[in-house]
């Protein structure tokens, strides 16, 4: 056997006297063959093309360059909003910016929310594992970034 072409799911290849679609996922034989001949070929390639669409990676999980874009946007966003939400956290402790210092430190630790943020929704993107695990890595990355930056802030911000 010798897999030629490799997806989420499926492989295609080729086996002495004929071409083969074989589940990456379990070893053996393969789910499908086709007779070594051109049209063959084409059966197999579109059978296989209609098993990793319908079993492959959705549409807005593909690497293109649109969509990591799209992502990159979508992330830096839900940074903001983590950064929003630290400071409406400090606003309501009665916490506030009153130096040079404190704004350089904060501006820091905001700076690192923010990344941690959009590192988790990229990797909730594009991770190969299951959703719930990559809903864990989002979220836990999301809280983190929130975590430390208002942490800091009850450290170093005097009371109003």
């Amino acid at each position: 056997m010798d897999i030629t072409q490799r997806g989420e799911i499926y492989g295609i290849g080729q086996g002495e006297d004929f071409y083969g679609i074989w589940d990456l996922r379990a070893e053996g034989a393969p789910v499908n063959r086709y007779p070594k001949t051109p049209e063959g070929w084409q059966g197999a390639w579109e059978r296989w093309r209609e098993l990793e669409g319908e079993f492959g990676r959705p549409p807005w999980r593909r690497p293109s360059l649109g969509m990591i874009l799209l992502h990159t946007v979508i992330g830096l966003t839900f940074g903001f909003l983590s950064l929003a939400l630290a400071g409406v956290v400090l606003g309501a402790a009665g916490r506030e910016i009153s130096d040079t210092d404190a704004q350089t430190q904060i501006g820091l630790v905001g700076l690192l929310q923010w990344i941690l943020t959009l590192t988790g929704w990229l990797l909730f993107v594009y991770l190969k594992a299951r959703p719930p695990a990559r809903w864990i890595i989002f979220l836990g990355l999301f809280l983190a970034g929130m975590a430390v930056t208002v942490g800091v802030g009850f450290s170093i911000l005097p009371e109003a």
